[in-house]
């Protein structure tokens, strides 16, 4: 796939399908199904629009989703296929358009077919007949939630288009021909494969691709497949050895006779996409954990559209809600109109980066609402909030309690509303003739509804209790004894509440039976108190046994009372091994334990409340240990010291690291200062951070004075412009270094070539902080190279241009190849017998002489050309009439004959020229077209 050699870059497209093509084949019409199946995979739309924006042609997939007719019969403007918070930008395109420039990045709205709305991205190519626009193309991608469902008819891309695209595109693409042979390709193909256009072109391109691929065999039997069955093509993914991953697409390319090209291949960097899949993954995982073990409250994830993308946690059925109804839905789907008042002004500043916290009342209840961004950075995920809702409507009281014993249970009870009855003692039914108002605060039910018969009382008992109660009920009714029943009542608004229900016989003077008067106490936090405090112990033993830091108890004597596994591990002993050694002074490293037993007096002695000290600990291999320790008192609640907490956290690895940045800060400060190339330390606004003595050297100001000024000031200010914008596409991520070549200013005013190699130096967090600069000086470079591109052009006798040279100006891609030119070909009559008679100096004199009288017979438009020895040929442009041809040809002739001065008041030589005169197009001008002239001119001199 990557074999061969190439002639032809992307930007010269055009050029490769001319060649392909024979000249009957109308190129405008030219399609190459592999690049229409390329973008009907990704749902690229396309369409061609004239000068005012009125739609002349378009793909049958964007004519699907609008459902016009062929814009070829029946224009349509663009401006009324869009929304209208999209037509205000239609004007401004155009305008940039019209001057020639293509417009990436467009955003546009409209409706399809169906009614749906759609948001589409992407790009607009001018088609300029000179300086003057005459259409543009455009190709554009669905995007975002209002994407249209998928349709792949047929596209058809002409040859300007595809020149654009494949120029433009962020993904790397090429063409090969049936050989396996490159014969297109842009520069993101390059980049991407990390090959510069030499190497393709010397036909090195596909080993130097396979060295690395993980999977070269798997590969290369994909790409022979491929190539064996031409209709089909094919996706897939290859993982590259320096850790990148790549998705491809390829398919088969063919001209609109039917005729095979060859393949279109597409590449496109997915490392991002795929580590942050499974960055996500994890991550979605863990909030999926933790969400579904949160005690009494729920944990949401919502993205930057307020969508719900996680819900979890036993608090969700508080509330009435569930998963099913919450993921996938907005703020406003799940949350009654009045809440979302107060709760999106918390979201939007969650998503700007706050943290946020507030207490809410909804659905009855009271939620502690905690809110945390959740920061993917430049990934595709983006920035997402995390919400904690813990229900705290009766848990305020239980906090206390959970910290003390019977004082906190006692004035949480206290606390407590409690509802009174009185109700007719029937074996029955029990009639109710009282109840107190406190019964609306607990069950939601008003002291009427249960009074007048509209709810029955045993509704509000839960359905699994109910029996329990009436069989209790009647048993009392019957022996006339008090009772004490601990059963679940559900509230009006479906809530479960434990109720303790006491109550007595009440007689008459006569000792009758006649009421029952009771009490009803909401014991539903006592419950759960009863159930928090035994999870409170073992949450803690739990988050001291298995918490990933070192925790290390010490009674106020020094002596180890408590260890976790996380420390044992860490020293390498048993929890039992450490007791048993009494106190930490025994694998703590002798040089470190003095320090460490002072630290700890100045504690006990009142001194300092904690300590944090870097000590060495004694594995029990003999390794040496390095760990942080955060040392502070554990007090009782008589706020009296009870012992010493020690968190401990292994820092060896970053012990090791520091040493070694160290060292290796110490080396590049070596490699700074010594090297043979400038070298700087560039801040983000281009002022010089450090510069070394090669960089001072070069352009010749003391160190002192390049560190006053910036990289700007030495510039070429026709550099300057690429430089910058260079440097921002470094700082948003787009590319992560740049070399070019561009001009400084030495001290002296002097201008040099220097090659910039620019990367940028990020912090942890992906931060830019500075930039690293290398300029190497390429002026002998530069000055060579201008020369070999003047001698490959043009002729070194007579200074007009050589046969390759010719052949480069007929083909220069300004100039329309259906430009009417005349070829005259010159033959010098007599030239022989000055080089006999006069010598090959005088001959060449003849020569120069002879290319500068032609020059001065022609336009500025007109081409020149000495072919070999005194053959000359002149292309003039624009001209359709033999007969004017004739007349310059003649002109030049006349002027050809004059005497030629060989030496000042001496020698003269005389000549004359035979000349053959061809009309025909700019495009044949460099074959066809020079040939028959050639033969013309030969014709004459046989008749001469």
């Amino acid at each position: 796939m990557l074999a061969g050699s190439t002639v032809f870059s992307a930007g010269n497209a055009l050029t490769l399908w001319s060649v392909m093509q024979t000249q009957a084949v109308d190129t405008d019409r030219l399609s190459l199904s592999g690049f229409s199946e390329l973008f009907d995979q990704s749902g690229a739309l396309s369409l061609r629009i004239d000068r005012s924006g009125q739609v002349v042609e378009a793909g049958s997939q964007w004519m699907s989703r609008l459902g016009h007719s062929d814009p070829a019969l029946e224009p349509v403007d663009l401006r009324d296929v869009v929304s209208p918070s999209s037509k205000s930008q239609i004007g401004t395109i155009l305008q940039r358009l019209h001057a020639g420039e293509t417009v990436v990045g467009v955003v546009i709205s409209f409706r399809s077919r169906q009614g749906k709305a759609c948001r589409a991205v992407g790009m607009l190519t001018p088609v300029m007949d000179g300086d003057r626009m005459i259409a543009a193309h455009g190709v554009f991608r669905e995007k975002g939630a209002g994407r249209c469902e998928s349709i792949q008819p047929e596209q058809q891309l002409d040859p300007m288009l595809l020149d654009a695209l494949v120029e433009f595109a962020p993904d790397g693409m090429m063409i090969t021909n049936e050989n396996q042979e490159i014969i297109a390709f842009n520069s993101s193909f390059l980049e991407l494969w990390g090959l510069d256009a030499s190497t393709v072109w010397s036909g090195n391109a596909r080993s130097a691709a396979l060295r690395i691929i993980r999977d070269q065999d798997g590969f290369l039997s994909r790409i022979e497949a491929l190539y064996a069955d031409r209709e089909n093509s094919a996706t897939g993914v290859l993982h590259l050895t320096d850790d990148r991953v790549l998705d491809w697409y390829s398919a088969g390319a063919w001209d609109e006779e039917g005729k095979y090209i060859g393949r279109a291949w597409y590449y496109r960097d997915a490392t991002t996409r795929v580590r942050m899949a499974e960055e996500i993954k994890r991550s979605e995982a863990l909030y999926r954990q933790l969400a579904a073990n949160f005690p009494d409250g729920a944990v949401f994830i919502f993205d930057s559209q307020l969508h719900f993308v996680l819900a979890d946690g036993a608090g969700l059925a508080d509330v009435g809600l569930t998963k099913e109804k919450v993921e996938g839905r907005t703020l406003d789907d799940v949350i009654p109109g009045r809440i979302v008042q107060r709760l999106k002004p918390l979201f939007l500043d969650v998503l700007e980066g706050k943290q946020r916290r507030q207490d809410i009342r909804f659905f009855g209840r009271t939620f502690s609402v905690t809110a945390t961004p959740v920061d993917f950075g430049d990934s595709i995920a983006g920035r997402h909030g995390m919400v904690i809702a813990q229900d705290i409507t009766n848990r305020k009281d239980l906090e206390d309690r959970l910290s003390g014993a019977e004082t906190r249970l006692r004035a949480i009870i206290e606390r407590i509303p409690a509802v009174t009855y009185v109700q007719h003692v029937r074996h029955s039914r029990n009639a109710t003739v009282f109840i107190s108002p406190q019964v609306e605060s607990i069950f939601g039910y008003s002291a009427s509804d249960l009074m007048d018969g509209s709810v029955d009382w045993l509704e509000t008992i839960h359905p699994d209790d109910r029996e329990m109660v009436v069989a209790s009920t009647e048993a009392a009714n019957t022996s006339g004894s008090s009772f004490v029943m601990e059963y679940r009542s559900v509230t009006r608004g479906g809530d479960i509440r434990w109720v303790r229900d006491e109550a007595s016989i009440v007689k008459d003077e006569k000792g009758f039976t006649r009421f029952w008067q009771g009490i009803i106490t909401d014991i539903t936090e006592e419950r759960q108190l009863r159930n928090a405090l035994g999870e409170s112990e073992a949450l803690f033993r739990s988050a001291f046994d298995d918490a990933a830091t070192g925790i290390v108890l010490v009674g106020l004597e020094g002596k180890l009372n408590r260890i976790n596994r996380a420390f044992a591990e860490m020293v390498g002993y048993s929890e039992d091994e450490l007791l048993a050694m009494g106190a930490i002074k025994e694998f703590t490293h002798p040089d470190d334990v003095e320090r460490d037993v002072a630290h700890f007096r100045e504690l006990m002695n009142g001194e300092v409340d904690s300590y944090r000290l870097i000590k060495r600990f004694i594995h029990r291999n003999g390794n040496t240990v390095w760990a942080e320790m955060n040392v502070a008192f554990a007090y009782s609640a008589d706020n009296e010291p009870s012992y010493v907490v020690a968190q401990v956290q292994d820092v060896t690895e970053q012990h090791r690291l520091e040493e070694e940045l160290r060292k290796s800060e110490a080396i590049f400060r070596s490699a700074f200062d010594n090297a043979a190339i400038g070298m700087a330390r560039v801040g983000l606004g281009g002022q010089w951070l450090d510069v070394n003595q090669s960089l001072c050297r070069m352009l010749g100001y003391t160190r002192e004075e390049l560190m006053a000024m910036d990289f700007q000031g030495v510039t070429h200010s026709e550099d300057l412009d690429e430089d910058l914008e260079l440097v921002e596409r470094v700082l948003d991520g787009t590319i992560p270094s740049y070399t070019i070549e561009k001009r400084y200013f030495h001290k002296s005013g002097a201008v040099f070539w220097g090659e910039l190699s620019v990367s940028l130096v990020r912090n942890d967090h992906g931060e830019p902080l500075f930039f690293i600069s290398q300029i190497q000086d390429v002026n002998t470079k530069k000055q060579l190279e201008a020369r070999l591109h003047h001698l490959a052009l043009y002729d070194s006798l007579t200074g007009v241009l050589n046969r390759h040279g010719l052949t480069q100006k007929l083909n220069e891609s300004i100039v329309s190849q259906d430009e009417p030119v005349a070829v005259l070909m010159f033959d010098m009559d007599g030239f022989k017998a000055v080089n006999d008679t006069s010598g090959h100096d005088a001959g060449d004199q003849v020569l120069r002489a002879t290319a500068a009288r032609i020059r001065g017979c022609l336009r500025s438009a007109d081409i020149v050309a000495r072919l070999g020895g005194d053959e000359f040929v002149v292309v003039l442009a624009d001209v359709v009439s033999f007969d004017i041809a004739d007349i310059v040809a003649s002109r030049i002739c006349e002027s050809i004959e004059q005497p030629i001065v060989l030496q000042p008041g001496g020698e003269q030589a005389c000549v004359s020229a035979s000349v053959g005169i061809e009309i025909g197009r700019r495009a044949d001008a460099g074959s066809d077209l020079i040939r028959r002239a050639d033969q013309a001119m030969y014709e004459k001199k046989r008749q001469r």
